[in-house]
């Protein structure tokens, strides 16, 4: 290991190409800075989480109940974008596993808001479809084989 450390540090570097920034309004062609904008779990977990905070406990997040359910829905999208920007398949699937359990933990904080008359049923099931969608893409590679 040590040999081929010593190697690696006699290769010459390679240089990276710089990135033009835009000021202001960003063109069609540079609009893909941000991949995980492009995700299908990450923009149906943006539309549960636009649901959510068009909701009454989305809106006020005056108890730990409704704290609880934006902490999850916000560590959710935070971990699939910043899997999706990692290279390394393991820590690629360390932040999707971390995002599939608050999924379902965020599952079980609807049916609480059910019970507690926070959502009616009809809310609670189609939200659920949203996140069942995101769970099942979110799940390890050998569950989804």
């Amino acid at each position: 290991m040590l040999i081929g450390l010593r190697n690696s540090w006699k290769t010459p570097r390679v240089a990276e190409t710089t990135c033009d920034y835009l000021s202001g309004k960003a063109k069609e062609d540079d609009a893909d800075v941000f991949h995980h904008e492009t995700l299908d779990m990450y923009t149906i977990m943006l539309s549960f989480y636009r649901w959510f905070v068009s909701t009454g406990p989305g809106k006020s997040l005056s108890s730990s109940f409704d704290r609880s359910a934006d902490t999850l829905a916000t560590r959710i999208l935070l971990n699939i974008a910043e899997g999706n920007g990692r290279y390394a398949e393991l820590s690629r699937q360390s932040f999707l596993d971390t995002a599939n359990a608050a999924t379902a933990k965020l599952a079980v904080c609807l049916d609480m808001g059910l019970r507690r008359g926070v959502w009616n049923e009809r809310e609670v099931e189609d939200s659920k479809q949203l996140l069942v969608r995101v769970g099942q893409m979110t799940a390890k590679k050998a569950y989804a084989d």
